[in-house]
Order: C-alpha cells, then structure tokens, then sequence
C-alpha cells in the first residue's frame, strides 16, 4: 500500500547527484532523495495536530531561534542529500556532505540566525574567500572543524577547506564514487538506474 509516516518521506528514485561529490576512495557512503522538506514539516505538525504540548514546544523553539522552521529553513533546501568518509581517518577524519539547496542566501541567513541564537555556547562563524568562493567555518570550543560552500545548488560541508576543494574539482573532473568500476558493480543489473536511497 500507499506509504505513510516517515516511510512515505522517501522521494521516487532519482539519480542522487548529491553523490558525485563523493570520491572513489570513500569508505562509506549513503544518499537519499526525500520529498520537498516543507512537505515533511507539513506532514509532522499535521500528525501532531492533536497534541497542544507538542504544538506549544514548536513555537517556543522557533521563537528563540528565531527561525520559522517551515518557511525559512526548509524552504530554503532540496530533496538530495549525501554523506561519505571520504579519505583518511587520521588525523582527523575526511568527512563530506552534500545537500541540495534551492535558495542558498535564505539558508545562509537562516543558520546565521540560529548561530546567533547559539552565541553563548561559544559557536562562531567565519567567512573567508579564496578563487571567487566564498568558504564559511564553524569554529567551536573542542575545535572540530566544520567548514562550508555553496556549488551549483548544493551545501558542501566537510572537515577542511582542502576537502571541499577537492571535492568539487573532482565532480568536474569525474572522478567521482558513482562513475568507479566498484560502485557500478554493485548496481543491479535491470532497467532501473536511479534510487530513493543507498548505502555503500
């Protein structure tokens, strides 16, 4: 029957383009396409339409975030998104994800917004530019590395600015885990080529 509930938030297969910012050399690696993420929100407050409490914690948080969930936040990103180990584990390990985005100055706004709202706890956000992109790095109190950009309607994230890097030049080049000899083995062999989902 009709999927529902989080079952039903898997997308129709598409090709998960989100994973060819994903090298040959990952370890580990999972895509999936969900429906437009608004819908999700939608679906949720309509399933605990008959919970006031829960209804209650929503607009408590939205309103010390300052962030309308629905409107500024999910609005804002696509239906793909992909997460690899993507390289060596040490020193620190080479972690990616890539998630689509259809308005990328409203998410960029966004998670200022809940940056802002996040100030005592000692996260900040510094922007730096290097060959025309603009790169973001998250700078916390154990001083684990999260950097950022924004690539053809995608959110890069990754361990390092070097890993970003390489990462989009590899998509340009091809050099990418589902054009590998060992992805494409895995692929079963019949008419259908693109996924809701995946694991690697």
């Amino acid at each position: 029957g009709q999927r529902t509930g989080v079952a039903s938030w898997l997308a129709a297969p598409a090709p998960l383009d989100a994973l060819d910012f994903m090298s040959p050399q990952a370890t580990l690696a999972w895509a999936a396409a969900v429906k437009q993420p608004t819908a999700i929100i939608d679906e949720i407050m309509t399933m605990q339409a008959s919970n006031p409490a829960f209804q209650q914690h929503v607009a408590e948080v939205q309103a010390l975030l300052g962030v309308d969930l629905r409107n500024d936040l999910a609005a804002a990103l696509g239906g793909e998104v992909a997460m690899a180990q993507d390289g060596p584990l040490l020193p620190l390990p080479s972690w990616k994800i890539a998630v689509e985005v259809y308005d990328p100055v409203k998410l960029q706004a966004t998670i200022q917004k809940l940056l802002n709202a996040a100030s005592m706890t000692g996260v900040q956000l510094q922007q730096t530019t290097a060959n025309g992109r603009t790169y973001y790095t998250l700078s916390t109190q154990s001083g684990t590395p999260f950097c950022y950009t924004y690539t053809d309607g995608y959110l890069l994230a990754g361990s390092s600015q070097a890993l970003l890097d390489t990462a989009i030049q590899n998509r340009a080049s091809g050099y990418t885990l589902p054009r590998s000899a060992t992805f494409t083995a895995l692929i079963p062999h019949d008419q259908y080529a693109n996924f809701s989902a995946g694991i690697y």
